[in-house]
């Protein structure tokens, strides 16, 4: 997981943006349009589901908002989560009482087995110093989104 929050990201584009403007076209000095150039924007420190579920369940168990009685959750094996994911796309369940199934393809991708894609954040990281300062997603990080995610809800 390479996720990088978006105030993060957007102090990163602004870098890279900045960097950018300095930097003379060495392809052709005498052109008047510049070259494209692609800027992979990907945490370079990745974390893994795994690391972070001792997270995720301690803030769920120990209720994010004060105000609100705190639900456990169940850790499952992927295997399971995914049938059981599988069984509610089936059954034409509503997207929004289920959203994980509008991403049933990259989960089954996982499944699968299907090789992570990893982004090459060299010529990134050059250009950012935020970018290269950056740590793995972390419990910090995940009590923010859980939050968000939970007022995005409407909970």
């Amino acid at each position: 997981m390479a996720f990088i929050p978006v105030d993060t990201l957007s102090n990163i584009i602004c870098e890279i943006l900045e960097a950018d403007i300095s930097v003379p076209n060495t392809q052709d000095p005498a052109s008047t349009s510049a070259p494209t150039k692609i800027f992979h924007l990907a945490n370079p420190v990745p974390s893994n589901w795994s690391s972070l579920l001792p997270a995720i369940t301690d803030l769920s168990t120990n209720s994010i908002d004060s105000t609100e009685i705190a639900k456990p959750v169940e850790v499952i094996p992927f295997a399971d989560w995914f049938a059981k994911l599988e069984t509610s796309a089936k059954q034409d369940v509503d997207a929004e009482a289920s959203p994980a199934t509008k991403l049933l393809p990259f989960y089954q991708s996982m499944r699968d087995g299907t090789k992570e894609i990893k982004l090459d954040t060299t010529k990134s990281m050059q250009m950012s110093e935020t970018l290269r300062g950056l740590k793995p997603v972390g419990k910090e990080w995940m009590e923010i989104w859980l939050k968000q995610w939970k007022r995005g809800r409407g909970d």
